[in-house]
């Protein structure tokens, strides 16, 4: 399915939903019977929070990962750290923080009957909690119109759990801003201006500590530390549908300015958290943060053309596939956009699949490198064009190579993993009179 497909699955009729529920209570109240009410509230939401969505995002999402299974994770304890429940041991173990905010949702009870309003919150709520477990996310705990997860474990690189993260953010705005408030805008036939902030850190395991809170029954194993501690400010600070990302995240993986902007207040930017809380000697701890530029990392999902909303910009999208290939082991295994990091000095290859019946094609793959360690090695251009099934080398082509398969050509452009941080490969494919067939491209992290 697609993300459109089962969003209408699970978020339209809502209003008929809640006018089930109230004739079902009004028969109960002439009939009498229990038995009544509870067949008539099983058939009217038969598509209720109960049952209508756990998985369904999960099993759409996690396939454009390379992710086997479901997380099929509940909220609470993080699963590594279940035997610190109820004792007074600490651990010491790096993780990654998600604040999720939706934003408005309170409005929800002023517009709707209460019924309703929580089968709208709650499903909302559900979609959320399905989608940080499809990128392998861990849900801690709901606060009203609020998540709060965790990303990594022991097993898994702290490169990677940053990675999850904030592809989590960017499908949480992308299937929340483009899918799910439109729909249920057009269901309740109420504009309600819903929106999602999210804030996302990283802390080492010098700087987290995870142990037992409360007392008695009345407790929770959670985590401690400057990095989770200030995540919930940083989704305060977000804008409306994006995430701000702080001087952990930014830091440990060099993610490149490129992908992110400022944070503009009152005209200025904020360069730092705020309050800018003071160490022990007294001095501003200036801790860096910046909004993650959602529409652009957009475009690096994994995700079908038309699912990321690329496909209406361009002519012929479903003419060309773009993959990228990384050789682990002596074959060729696809690495979907964005979704690992890969270790240096591993051999890439980037293929661009053409479909006949297009004719005469003008192609240029876009390299761009970012970070400290590329340096001065930041882009390149590559342009061929393609006459008659034949492969003309235009500019810096010198490597690339033209194969026929079938009825199929197919263009292999070989690359490789040098520099730590977030890189790119764009393709632009444009026909006679500059058309502009087909546009896509693919991210790859590298530790």
């Amino acid at each position: 399915m697609s993300f459109k497909e089962v969003t209408a699955k699970n978020f339209k009729g809502l209003r008929s939903v809640t006018l089930k529920k109230k004739m079902a209570m009004d028969g109960y109240l002439r009939v009498g019977t229990e038995a009544r009410l509870g067949d008539e509230l099983s058939e009217s939401f038969s598509t209720s929070p109960s049952n209508f969505i756990e998985y369904d995002y999960q099993k759409e999402v996690r396939p454009f990962f390379q992710k086997p299974g479901l997380n099929e994770h509940s909220i609470g304890t993080h699963p590594e750290l279940t035997g610190l429940n109820g004792v007074g041991a600490i651990h010491s173990q790096y993780i990654v923080t998600m604040f999720i905010d939706i934003r408005k949702s309170s409005r929800l009870s002023l517009l709707l009957p209460l019924e309703q309003a929580y089968v709208v919150k709650n499903r909302i709520l559900q979609a959320c909690i399905d989608i940080v477990r499809a990128l392998d996310g861990y849900p801690h705990r709901l606060m009203g119109d609020a998540l709060m997860a965790f990303f990594g474990r022991s097993d898994i690189s702290k490169e990677d759990a940053i990675a999850d993260a904030i592809n989590a953010a960017s499908t949480l705005r992308l299937i929340l801003m483009d899918y799910i408030f439109p729909s249920l805008n057009e269901d309740i036939g109420e504009k309600i201006d819903l929106g999602v902030r999210i804030g996302l850190d990283y802390g080492s395991e010098e700087e987290v500590i995870w142990g037992n809170f409360g007392l008695g029954e009345s407790c929770e194993v959670t985590a401690l530390g400057l990095p989770v501690d200030m995540t919930a400010k940083l989704q305060q600070l977000a804008d409306k549908n994006t995430a701000m990302l702080g001087q952990g995240i930014l830091d440990y993986i060099d993610f490149p300015e490129e992908y992110t902007k400022p944070k503009i207040k009152a005209g200025e930017e904020l360069k730092y958290i705020i309050p800018n809380i003071t160490n022990k000697e007294g001095k501003p701890i200036n801790r860096r943060i910046r909004l993650l530029n959602m529409a652009n990392y957009q475009d690096l999902l994994p995700f079908k053309l038309n699912d990321k909303k690329m496909a209406s910009a361009v002519l012929h999208p479903n003419h060309f596939t773009f993959e990228c290939f990384v050789v682990e082991d002596d074959r060729e295994v696809l690495y979907s956009s964005v979704s690992r990091f890969l270790p240096k000095e591993r051999s890439l290859k980037f293929k661009l699949k053409i479909y006949p019946g297009l004719g005469k094609l003008n192609i240029i793959f876009c390299k761009r490198n970012h970070g400290q360690e590329a340096k001065d090695d930041l882009s390149e251009d590559y342009s061929i064009r393609i006459v008659d099934d034949e492969l003309v080398k235009v500019k810096n082509a010198s490597h690339l190579s033209l194969l026929k398969e079938n009825e199929c050509l197919e263009v292999s452009l070989p690359e490789g993993t040098s520099f730590r941080g977030l890189h790119t490969m764009e393709v632009i494919v444009k026909g006679e009179n500059d058309t502009l067939y087909y546009r896509n491209i693919i991210g790859v992290y590298i530790k």
